[in-house]
């Protein structure tokens, strides 16, 4: 679904969000520097982005008011999670499994018809978009958004584009904004490291440059802390699949059927798979040890057909 290359060449977009981004906490910063709740803030730079990608549009969380609409319309995804652990509980749990309705299912309901709503504005809008302009056929190393490239290839339906849409755009903020965090953590815990990266970012594009497909391909040392922060902090406790035949694993015979969970945080963890595994080295990645780091150490998007479609999304932002 979401294909790298052409998000690469979106880039020009993708930059004015964290242009904006960055302007808008340079005005927050208090007279000693520092960010009063970078933790609130990270997400709104992230909904902004999954914006962009996802619904070729911009939330307008920066702009003075914001976009009422597209507004809501985070408000109410954003509020799936919440109310997923409310049905996690006791009682809206049982009721639900007999088919019963509550009040906090009706809620749910309500907050998921109107953030579709809203959403499919925005898709029926992009249609119409490319009927006028004669768009209706994908023209592959355009530049297209995702947007346009899924109703154009026509394999989903414009709602089924919606509904897709919306579920990156939840699992994305929550996700992506979570990693950005332990990053920014990583990087303040080790200036040296924040420094080499700096150099690399500033000898490809500048101190204030945007980033095009080319230079964005040779930031090898950005890349390797993210990859070290994710094995620190691992964005899931692990994956579970259902094997497909008898195995045997670590001496224990595990039929047919069974599921498995890999604990992608222990594995990141391990000292036979890492050396000075509690320490943060993002040369780990880069020097002769690469070669030596099993390749299913860490699987922060899991792997295989079912693997998390925001991987190429992350790497961006």
């Amino acid at each position: 679904m979401l294909r790298p290359g052409d998000i690469l060449e979106n880039l020009e977009k993708l930059s004015s969000v964290a242009r904006d981004a960055v302007d808008h906490m340079m005005t927050l910063r208090g007279l000693n520097g520092e960010m009063p709740d970078l933790e609130g803030e990270i997400p709104k730079y992230v909904a902004e982005f999954l914006g962009a990608v996802t619904l070729d549009v911009r939330i307008g969380l920066y702009d003075d008011p914001p976009n009422k609409e597209t507004l809501k319309m985070l408000e109410e995804t954003c509020k799936f999670f919440p109310f997923l652990e409310r049905f996690g509980g006791l009682w809206e749990g049982l009721l639900l499994r007999f088919g019963l309705s509550s009040t906090t299912y009706r809620e749910f309901c309500q907050t998921e018809d109107n953030a579709i709503e809203i959403g499919q504005k925005i898709v029926n809008q992009k249609v119409k978009e490319l009927s006028v302009n004669g768009e209706e056929e994908f023209v592959e190393n355009q530049g297209e958004s995702l947007l346009s490239y899924l109703l154009t290839k026509r394999k989903l339906t414009p709602q089924e584009i919606n509904l897709n849409s919306l579920d990156m755009l939840r699992a994305g903020i929550n996700t992506t904004s979570t990693i950005s965090l332990w990053l920014l953590y990583d990087l303040a815990c080790h200036p040296e490291v924040q420094e080499k990266m700096y150099e690399e970012v500033s000898s490809l594009i500048g101190p204030h440059g945007d980033f095009t497909p080319m230079t964005f391909s040779k930031l090898k040392y950005v890349k390797a802390c993210i990859k070290e922060s994710l094995r620190l902090h691992s964005i899931s406790a692990g994956w579970s699949r259902v094997v497909t035949q008898d195995v045997v694993l670590s001496g224990y015979q595990v039929p047919a059927g069974t599921a498995v969970k890999y604990p992608d945080y222990m594995t990141g963890y391990s000292e036979s798979l890492f050396k000075d595994p509690d320490d943060f080295k993002p040369e780990r990645w880069l020097n002769e040890d690469m070669g030596k780091i099993q390749p299913f150490a860490i699987l922060p998007w899991g792997v295989g057909p079912r693997m998390c479609i925001g991987e190429y999304l992350h790497s961006l932002i």
